[in-house]
């Protein structure tokens, strides 16, 4: 759901910022556990648009997202 607005021709921050003014370039937890590891959560740099996971004992950003209709 996260990596859905990551916008790839954009870098740092590699989001449309029109519609999502001031986000960081910081990674963003996205609400799916990794499975391969339960203790770990995908997340999305939107640096770069990297996606990746990490342990849920970081610290990260958080953005609300749905899916569509």
């Amino acid at each position: 759901e996260l990596d859905s607005i990551v916008d790839d021709r954009r870098v740092s921050p590699s989001i449309d910022t029109t519609a999502f003014p001031a986000t960081s370039n910081n990674y963003f937890w996205s609400s799916s556990s990794y499975a391969g590891g339960t203790t770990n959560a995908w997340l999305v740099g939107f640096s770069n648009g990297n996606v990746d996971n990490v342990d849920k004992t970081n610290t990260r950003h958080v953005r609300c997202v749905r899916g569509g209709p």
